[in-house]
């Protein structure tokens, strides 16, 4: 493994690495949570957004008793260092969670539905997130679940909300999107939880790939950074025999349910890049549709850290795709795998090709 899975300690507590928001440091959103929640003890508390255990291990050198959890497969390898237990009161003293909408609404509005269902009744969450990034209407929509609901800290456009759970009433919960999908003479039948990359479509990028990557058909397939299962469904609706990687927890039961959908099978691996995998994993035929931004910023280190996978995993012989915005440095990392062509270049996005050999 190289240096993206090195875990980065944080003063005083946690840690950070390559695929967090904000890597090297603290998400200015944990930073004013930290500020809002000094003067305050709990006796048990959720941290639905833990990242590295900042926040959490603060509280806990406090005296409370403090589990957390994240989507995220990057932040649990760094929540696995601290010694806090992985999982979630379901009738909390406290609940923490960030809001941000770099995954949309309903990412958001499923945090929240979360956030309400383990606090308890007389309980407090305390949410923080953004202004520009939509904050302060998650809020009146939380205000709405919860009951009493007051700003308690701003600082650098961001907020810190106090949300008392008042109002007992059960929410309703949020379905996944069910659509069908038609590409390579095949249709598909897929499903995606709230904040899954382009949810309820085929994005133009997949397409793209779609149209360019040869049959499935007895091939043995790795999908790094799968999404809902677009790319690896197609192929084994094909006859491939597919493993999907997934850092985002909603994106792999997404997968999950996609494949079950169309009768099909695979493995799919809550995984930050491959960590999930074993080292002896090979295949023949890897696709990628590499993301580009963690949190707010543009960073490349996940996207490239997808290449060096694909080289890990690379079989003696084995073609590696990979589609991305026009503009993003790819080719120099590709051709280390091997002999380097540019399918097409269309619509704003490229296909890139790799013949391992």
């Amino acid at each position: 493994m190289s240096g993206y899975f090195d875990l980065i300690p944080l003063e005083p507590f946690g840690y950070s690495k390559a695929g967090l928001p904000s890597f090297p440091y603290l998400e200015p959103s944990q930073v004013l949570l930290l500020e809002a929640l000094e003067e305050h003890t709990f006796g048990t508390v959720t941290d639905l957004s833990a990242r590295g255990g900042a926040v959490a291990l603060t509280l806990a050198s406090k005296g409370a008793k403090v589990v957390v959890s994240d989507s995220s497969a990057a932040a649990l390898s760094c929540l696995a260092q601290t010694g806090l237990p992985i999982g979630i009161f379901d009738n909390a003293d406290c609940v923490i969670a960030i809001l941000n909408g770099e995954r949309g609404n309903a990412r958001v509005q499923q945090i929240m539905l979360e956030a309400w269902r383990c606090t308890k009744a007389g309980g407090v969450a305390f949410l923080a997130g953004d202004k520009d990034k939509g904050f302060d209407r998650y809020i009146k929509e939380a205000g709405k679940l919860f009951g009493e609901t007051e700003i308690i800290a701003r600082g650098k456009g961001y907020r810190v909300a106090r949300l008392e759970k008042t109002n007992l009433e059960t929410p309703n919960p949020l379905e996944p999107m069910r659509f069908e999908m038609t590409a390579r003479g095949q249709t598909l039948k897929a499903v995606a939880y709230a904040g899954t990359f382009a949810s309820g479509k085929l994005d133009a990028a997949s397409s793209l790939l779609l149209e360019h990557l040869p049959s499935g058909a007895g091939r043995k397939v790795l999908d790094i950074g799968a999404g809902y299962g677009v790319l690896s469904g197609f192929l084994a609706l094909e006859g491939a025999t597919v493993t999907l990687l997934e850092d985002d927890a909603l994106s792999v039961q997404s997968s999950v349910d996609t494949l079950a959908a169309n009768g099909l099978t695979g493995t799919v691996l809550h995984s930050d890049v491959d960590s999930a995998l074993g080292l002896k994993e090979k295949f023949d035929l890897i696709v990628m549709n590499p993301p580009f931004h963690v949190g707010r910023d543009m960073r490349l280190d996940v996207a490239l850290e997808f290449i060096a996978a694909a080289q890990r995993h690379a079989a003696k012989t084995c073609e590696v795709y990979l589609v991305a915005n026009h503009f993003l440095p790819y080719e120099a990392p590709m051709s280390k795998l091997g002999r380097l062509e540019t399918v097409v270049n269309a619509k704003g996005f490229k296909v890139l090709k790799v013949q391992v050999a």
